[in-house]
């Protein structure tokens, strides 16, 4: 069956937007009639065409926290899940929102639980369809969708962060680039007359003028290889043994390690609060948690620890052999093993944490901005400088 949106009107000539379910657009046009409408328009609702990284029906981070805060706010309000469903297709502007929401609709409609149509490649991850089915086995699942929809708000916020915290540096570089490129091209050639005919040029000023002819002559394969060389990076990262080499890299740096693994705690205990409050055991929390960790080196120590949760160790002794957590995490975990209230403790490290990576990545925006500054002010103030050296060697050589 097809998924048509049909703009009709009524019998009172109020206009209305409907999804039919036919073979056809006729079919769909004959059904509406039937049912005392004058149809308007009829528009398939068809899948994106696209591969990989650029599916177009996989949901974005702002539509998958558009979805789950819909479907809170509906749920929550009485709302039968098909109903939820249909009316967020309906107010859905996106056109693969309309067409993964219609999906899931015809899903319920059959009889089957909305976490089977929760596909990964439309962007729903391991850990969002187990607490849908979480949601599913316990009735709550307005609030399981409401934890869901907190959660991915702080990524949205995160991955702003992040945007913010690498943008600046781009624009610098590509402004030095730029800058370097005009001086290469323009600058030196018009001041290299200067040095003809000159014997015994200045190390520099030959430096200078030998970068000035490289730059000039394979300036145009500079664009196909800045493409190139991250495109050819995200195909090799694909590789397990490589992408196993860059984590224990990432890991094993002193200022970048801490950076991965507070953005890998922010994610494992905010999964763990997540699960832990939709009412499941322990190792299945972990188990589920495990998934959302990007690092390879500590997924399998968050992997080991769960084996070891399940041997009988206390979970603040497993975590303390991981680089996950620090002793004061450690610490807090155990206060709630002994209390019986892992999930305040669980919420109130994934906050601080929060806290603490909001405020090392306004500290480090701030830094960088005069670093690179100076940076550019050096480059360009260097290739001046030796300009200026060089026009002085030269008249020295006249005279």
């Amino acid at each position: 069956m097809i998924q048509f949106e049909c703009t009709v009107y009524d019998q009172h000539g109020i206009r209305q937007v409907v999804t039919v379910n036919c073979a056809s657009a006729a079919d769909a046009k004959k059904k509406l009639l039937e049912a005392g409408y004058s149809v308007a328009k009829v528009v398939e609702i068809s899948e994106s065409k696209g591969f990989g990284l650029f599916s177009k029906n996989k949901l974005s981070l702002d539509d998958l926290e558009f979805f789950s805060a819909q479907m809170s706010l509906l749920l929550g309000n009485g709302l039968k899940l098909d109903e939820a469903l249909e009316l967020l297709q309906k107010v859905s502007v996106e056109q693969n929102i309309k067409f993964v929401v219609g999906k899931m609709l015809n899903c319920v409609r059959e009889g089957h639980p909305l976490s089977d149509a929760l596909e990964e490649r439309f962007g729903f991850d391991k850990l969002y369809v187990s607490l849908v089915q979480i949601g599913e086995s316990s009735g709550n699942i307005a609030e399981v969708f409401a934890g869901i929809a907190a959660d991915l708000k702080f990524k949205k916020m995160l991955a702003s962060k992040v945007k913010q915290a690498i943008s600046y540096p781009i624009l610098v570089l590509v402004f030095c680039t730029l800058a370097i490129l005009f001086v290469f091209n323009v600058v030196i050639p018009r001041m290299s007359v200067l040095f003809d005919n000159q014997e015994n040029l200045p190390w520099y000023t030959e430096a200078m003028l030998s970068a000035a002819d490289f730059v000039s002559t394979y300036q145009w394969l500079l664009l196909p290889v800045v493409i190139a060389i991250p495109a050819l990076l995200l195909q090799l990262k694909q590789r397990p043994e490589l992408k196993s080499t860059l984590d224990s890299i990432a890991i094993n740096t002193p200022m970048l390690s801490q950076l991965v693994r507070m953005l890998e705690r922010i994610r494992y205990s905010s999964a763990m609060f997540l699960t832990i409050k939709s009412g499941i055991s322990v190792e299945r929390a972990m188990q589920y948690s495990a998934k959302v960790i990007k690092n390879s080196i500590l997924q399998r120590q968050a992997s080991a620890a769960e084996v070891k949760v399940r041997q009988g160790n206390t979970l603040a002794s497993s975590f303390k052999q991981t680089l996950i957590y620090d002793e004061i995490h450690t610490g807090l975990i155990e206060v709630g093993e002994k209390s019986g209230d892992l999930e305040s403790i669980f919420k109130e490290i994934t906050e601080r944490e929060q806290f603490n990576f909001d405020a090392l990545v306004t500290r480090f925006t701030a830094l960088l901005e005069p670093a690179l500054i100076l940076l550019m002010a050096g480059i360009v103030g260097s290739v001046v400088v030796v300009m200026l050296m060089s026009i002085i060697a030269v008249q020295d050589i006249g005279f």
